[in-house]
């Protein structure tokens, strides 16, 4: 008799990235005919990856600190990087050098 039961698989662990890699949402057309499923696809994904409160831009008062100030920047990274890879490849040049993750989720949702 073996020690572990048969339904257990040892080799597979859970975690946030695998979960998150498999929450990517399918890309954003030019036509914008996804939109409302890629929109509400992209909130879950961004919320597993833990960037989405950067969608809201950086807190102004009172001033981060520098620590803050430093995950807030990576989360923004992470949030411009994100969105450029879930939108039409026709699309990322408009959007690629926009300062801020915020302000390309707003243009986005326009």
């Amino acid at each position: 008799m073996t020690k572990y039961p048969t339904i257990q698989k040892l080799d597979r662990s859970f975690s946030s990235a695998s979960f998150a890699a498999n929450m990517r949402p399918p890309p954003l057309k030019d036509d914008g005919s996804n939109y409302k499923i890629w929109r509400s696809r992209s909130m879950l994904w961004l919320t597993a990856m833990h960037c989405e409160h950067a969608t809201k831009g950086r807190r102004t008062e009172p001033p981060l600190s520098p620590e803050e100030e430093s995950k807030f920047s990576e989360a923004d990274n992470l949030l411009k990087l994100s969105l450029i890879g879930v939108i039409d490849e026709g699309m990322v040049p408009l959007y690629m050098d926009m300062p801020t993750g915020k302000d390309m989720w707003d243009a986005l949702q326009v």
